[in-house]
């Protein structure tokens, strides 16, 4: 089971997809089990392809913004893994030691992989790959329209999944090289499928469902509901085998040192949990199983049942950032770890409840961005890789 994030932390921007649709102090854990539980029942997922009778709006087709360091990894296991960032691509083959497999021009937003040879790379201007654990990086294909893709889920060697700029679905079936359209019923922000034939789309405030391999589509779960359907984006999509979609939304009334954010449950079968939410700005309506941090923090699905939630509350010193570990489906929470020296954090990729890797940065200026590791849970950190925000 791959437990990461692929979506950067985007606290202002988020995922810069799509034009409209078409019909094509941390929180205590006495705090945590005050939360009250909330779960709702959708429809099981069938072959129907009918659109939400109101799509939401997607986030405008805007370049995203380079990152300045930085700004994702992913473990495939405990000595494989892969960071990406701006001009780099980071590799390890013994789970401590970074080494740098591409020095160049190009700028890495997100990396995503299936095993300690598959790899892939997505390039602020091209999706990049490795089929020989990260020795080399060649580019790969994009979608004919020429749209650039902003987030890549593959499920082996072959199969994958690609959200382009401009909001559209794509399929490959050989690795990256050729992409073909598919047709969610409100687009694409974000996806992520958990077999060949089994996965799941987020459009604004809404989930699709496919059990086809993303021919078809049936419309299974609204975050925030349908009130808030304009305010609302996917930051994170994660999927564990076995038919459960780990889900991280965003709104745009941020106020006050918080902005809101609800973290789902949902599986095949239809059952949707708010697991976590933000406390002051988040829907008061919705009564998630507890609070999180004042900001939304990476998430790291370890299986159907359990996650790591990355918290971040700015205000806090002198940790700021802290991780728990959900299990029980989301029904119970370890305690809070702090994660030392971390100002903010950027990505996370945990194997299990005790091992895991978190990116972030650490401040006072000039800001470096480092790669930490624990084996036992977040009791201790061990840094593995920095590296100072290189000039522009």
């Amino acid at each position: 089971m791959r437990g990461v994030t692929r979506l950067r932390l985007l606290l202002v921007a988020g995922l810069f997809l799509g034009p409209a649709c078409t019909s094509s102090s941390p929180t205590s854990n006495d705090k945590t089990n005050a939360a009250s539980r909330t779960t709702t029942t959708a429809p099981a997922t069938t072959s129907s392809t009918a659109a939400p009778a109101t799509c939401p709006k997607l986030r405008p087709p805007t370049e995203p913004a380079a990152p300045s360091n930085l700004a994702d990894l992913q473990m495939v296991g405990p000595t494989k893994g892969f960071g990406v960032g701006k001009g780099t691509i980071l590799v390890t083959d013994d789970g401590h030691t970074w080494t740098p497999r591409y020095s160049g021009g190009a700028s890495f937003l997100a990396v995503d992989a299936v095993d300690a040879d598959h790899a892939w790379a997505v390039g602020d201007r091209a999706l990049y790959a490795t089929v020989d654990g990260g020795k080399h990086w060649p580019g790969v294909g994009s979608p004919d329209d020429g749209t650039v893709l902003r987030q890549v889920h593959f499920v082996d060697e072959h199969f994958g999944w690609g959200v382009g700029r401009n909001g559209k679905l794509y399929r490959s079936g050989d690795g990256g090289h050729t992409w073909g359209d598919l047709m969610p019923p409100c687009g694409a922000e974000a996806v992520c499928f958990t077999a060949q034939e089994d996965g799941w789309v987020a459009a604004g405030n809404r989930i699709a469902r496919s059990t086809n391999g993303g021919d078809t589509w049936t419309p299974v779960f609204a975050a925030s509901g349908d009130s808030d359907v304009n305010g609302w984006h996917p930051q994170a999509l994660q999927c564990a085998k076995g038919g459960v979609v780990w889900a991280l939304f965003t709104g745009d009334n941020a106020a006050a040192s918080h902005s809101p954010y609800v973290i789902y449950r949902g599986t095949a079968d239809g059952q949707w949990t708010a697991v976590m939410k933000e406390g002051m700005t988040a829907p008061k309506e919705i009564q998630a199983r507890r609070e999180g941090g004042s900001y939304p923090g990476p998430i790291s699905a370890l299986n159907t049942d359990s996650a790591a939630f990355v918290l971040f509350t700015p205000p806090l010193s002198p940790n700021p950032v802290s991780v728990v570990i959900g299990t029980n489906g989301g029904a119970t929470f370890g305690p809070d770890r702090p994660i030392p020296p971390l100002s903010s954090p950027t990505a996370a990729s945990f194997l299990s409840a005790t091992a895991g890797w978190v990116l972030g940065t650490k401040t006072p200026p000039p800001a470096v961005d480092a790669i930490l590791a624990t084996a036992d849970g977040g009791q201790t950190w061990q840094e593995q890789f920095s590296r100072p925000s290189p000039s522009h």
